[in-house]
């Protein structure tokens, strides 16, 4: 197993492998599992070292590329069969440009984004990363904007964290900052409330909610309301909603998941 520039958490090796953990801090390497070959340095500048050496000491491997595809298209194959979560991913990223920016939360849609959803821009796609910090998303959106402001910027929310802080939206009004967000509303904390049906014998506590008309409740503000029932509505929703000059909160209901993935 060859790790680049991670903490390799969360993964196990079968008996017959072995670790190669690249990391510019030496700290990572080896705190989640033992390094056969720990090589310190920049992931960059260490790949571009590592492949010079590897030239020297043999031919190109074959090309592997016919595998790898099909790799790829069973794990989307799986990814399919989950739920409607892929889907979603499909048209959140047919309604952003490719040079737009993505800010997803602690959400069940994205947990998906984060197999599934297409980057092809560096420092484009922005997460809580491990931290999983519930609600960060709508925040981080609007200094994202002002950051980047000819930039489409997208926020992927559950209803359960975009309350946590969607007062902001009268400091986007305020100032005219035009990000986009997309709300699923399950009336629930999803992913704890499926953890709580799936090994706790569905004893509910504190997972679902009684939430506001979204809607409304962004109108009040003097911001853009808009309600999908369907996947199909929701790219050009968002294409739509990036014409405004006003922060846009689109509402999508959706049945509570199944899988986080």
């Amino acid at each position: 197993m060859f790790a680049v520039g991670t903490r390799f958490q969360g993964f196990s090796l079968a008996k017959h492998q072995h670790l190669v953990h690249l990391d510019v801090d030496e700290t990572e390497i080896g705190r989640y599992g033992t390094a056969a070959i720990a090589l310190v340095g920049d992931a960059k500048a260490g790949l571009h070292d590592l492949l010079e050496e590897l030239r020297q000491r043999r031919e190109p491997a074959p090309d592997r590329s016919a595998e790898w595809r099909a790799i790829r298209a069973g794990v989307e194959g799986e990814l399919e069969s989950v739920g409607p979560q892929a889907a979603i991913v499909r048209a959140l990223r047919d309604g952003l440009p490719e040079d737009g920016i993505a800010v997803v939360d602690a959400t069940m849609v994205g947990y998906m984004c984060h197999l599934a959803f297409p980057v092809y821009q560096p420092r484009s796609y922005l997460t809580s990363s491990y931290m999983g910090t519930l609600g960060f998303a709508f925040p981080m959106a609007l200094g994202a904007k002002v950051g980047q402001p000819d930039r489409p910027v997208l926020s992927v929310n559950g209803d359960g964290g975009f309350l946590f802080s969607s007062n902001e939206l009268a400091t986007a009004v305020q100032y005219g900052i035009n990000t986009v967000s997309v709300v699923f509303n399950d009336s629930a904390y999803g992913n704890t409330h499926l953890d709580q049906v799936q090994n706790y014998g569905a004893r509910i506590i504190g997972t679902e909610l009684r939430n506001p008309d979204f809607v409304a409740y962004a109108e009040s503000f003097g911001a853009v309301g808009v309600r999908v029932k369907d996947v199909d509505d929701l790219a050009p929703a968002i294409r739509q909603g990036f014409t405004d000059n006003r922060p846009v909160v689109i509402e999508m209901p959706i049945d509570r998941l199944s899988s986080a993935f």
